[in-house]
């Protein structure tokens, strides 16, 4: 997603996901070692944000937002 919304390498971006609690939580407990990864500042629930996209993973539904800091 941070490619698909022309963001650069090292761009600190904000990441959300809406729509799912149960991936919401994983996200929450894993919070530091996912923002890590995909240099997220946070990541938060249920916030719209400039780029979002619908995924399945695993079975589970999800929205996915993502925006340059």
């Amino acid at each position: 997603m941070r490619k698909e919304s022309g963001f650069e390498v090292m761009d600190r971006i904000r990441v959300s996901l809406s729509g799912n609690d149960k991936l919401s939580a994983v996200a929450a407990k894993n919070e530091a070692a996912i923002a890590g990864k995909v240099l997220a500042d946070r990541i938060e629930k249920d916030t719209e944000l400039a780029n979002q996209k619908k995924w399945d993973i695993n079975g589970e539904k999800v929205t996915i937002g993502v925006q340059k800091i």
